[in-house]
């Protein structure tokens, strides 16, 4: 992958100025670690032209490694004929003997976090403008990129909440914990229509601080299908949620950004498995 990342990185390199400082040292450092993540919050300080170019580079590249690692998990492989348009689907994705399925919605789903993330680099590169700068690496000591995904990444409400965290302010948080109280209000006088908004509203604060438009839109689409009034009948369901709720919201008082992904994914998958028990006889059914 270092051609990729030399192609990506040549876009910065408009004049002979000499570029030092921080946001170089920065981009230079987490380039050869391969830690891009953690690079993009370490510039997430600065708007001045060198911290934009290096942040817009490392977002470029962040948004190539998700979309390889989203190919490997389901075992993607592409055609140099298929994509002869496309050079960033040309990539050389190590193989994948126990692939996860991929339907129609999930592949929609990778592509809005390509565009949603593709836009956050395009956004602080076209603020670099036409200012001088000039990027001083060593191509040979830059890592390459992880196609490796991590679990909490499975899901397009983790990777809103991976985002949303880098944005949430403490009035943000205090308004996500008046929602779940307003839940816990609704539960105790079996309102159960009150309690459904009040989860919704609490989502989807959280997930538009993500500033991921389509991935956003995507999960709404997502959320309209699902069977909440079935969610509502199963025993404890509903105060499960609010418990659940409780666990993400520690985690974002607490700072803890791996806290706060784990918690929703787990939020996520135990709504999946409760709902898959309480009505296997019904899916099993469906399934003959």
């Amino acid at each position: 992958m270092k051609w990729l990342i030399g192609a990506a990185t040549s876009l910065m390199l408009m004049s002979s100025a000499a570029w030092a400082g921080a946001s170089a040292d920065a981009l230079r450092s987490n380039l050869e670690a391969g830690t891009l993540a953690a690079g993009i919050e370490a510039l997430n300080s600065s708007d001045d032209a060198e911290a934009l170019a290096a942040r817009g580079t490392l977002k470029f590249l962040a948004a190539i490694e998700h979309l390889g690692q989203a190919f490997h998990r389901h075992g993607l492989e592409v055609s140099r004929q298929q994509v002869m348009g496309f050079p960033i689907l040309r990539m050389p994705v190590p193989p994948n003997p126990k692939p996860e399925k991929l339907d129609y919605a999930g592949f929609r789903a990778l592509l809005a976090t390509l565009v949603d993330e593709l836009a956050a680099a395009e956004k602080d590169l076209a603020q670099v403008g036409d200012k001088p700068v000039a990027l001083p690496l060593d191509l040979a000591k830059i890592g390459t990129l992880n196609f490796y995904e991590p679990d909490e990444e499975r899901f397009p409400a983790t990777r809103l909440a991976r985002e949303a965290f880098k944005r949430v302010t403490p009035e943000g948080i205090e308004s996500l914990i008046r929602m779940n109280e307003e839940m816990t209000a609704a539960l105790k006088a079996h309102d159960m229509f009150a309690h459904r908004r009040s989860n919704f509203r609490l989502h989807f604060r959280f997930y538009e601080m993500a500033d991921q438009p389509s991935t956003l839109h995507f999960v709404r689409i997502l959320w309209a299908k699902y069977p909440f009034e079935m969610l509502s009948v199963m025993p404890n369901r509903l105060a499960d949620v609010i418990d659940e709720h409780q666990k993400f919201l520690d985690a974002l008082k607490s700072g803890d950004g791996k806290a706060v992904i784990r918690a929703v994914q787990a939020h996520i998958e135990s709504g999946h498995r409760k709902f898959k028990k309480h009505y296997a006889a019904e899916l099993g059914k469906v399934h003959k």
